[in-house]
């Protein structure tokens, strides 16, 4: 499924047992803006009030000249998301 606003978009689908979220993108003017976290947490309650309770997961890949990549993770972590290397 794809979740699109004015600032940005973001994919999330369920796979094998587990909800992924994907393809984060928000539109340069808008980073640092918190509307990465605005969109995820969004994703994030649409996935809870399902009733689903396992591990939702994401894989940390910042792009140039943002933000580092171990930032990213701990980001990502602090939203309760499972941050992994690949998806398998």
């Amino acid at each position: 499924m794809n979740i699109k606003k004015w600032y940005g978009r973001c994919s999330y689908s369920r796979e094998n047992g587990y909800y992924h979220i994907y393809n984060l993108r928000i539109y340069p003017k808008y980073r640092r803006k918190n509307k990465a976290k605005k969109l995820l947490q969004e994703i994030i309650d649409i996935i809870r009030k399902t009733g689903y309770k396992k591990d939702i997961k994401i894989v940390a890949i910042p792009r140039e000249n943002s933000i580092s990549k171990n930032k990213l993770k701990l980001f990502y972590k602090n939203l309760g998301l499972k941050v992994f290397s690949f998806y398998a």
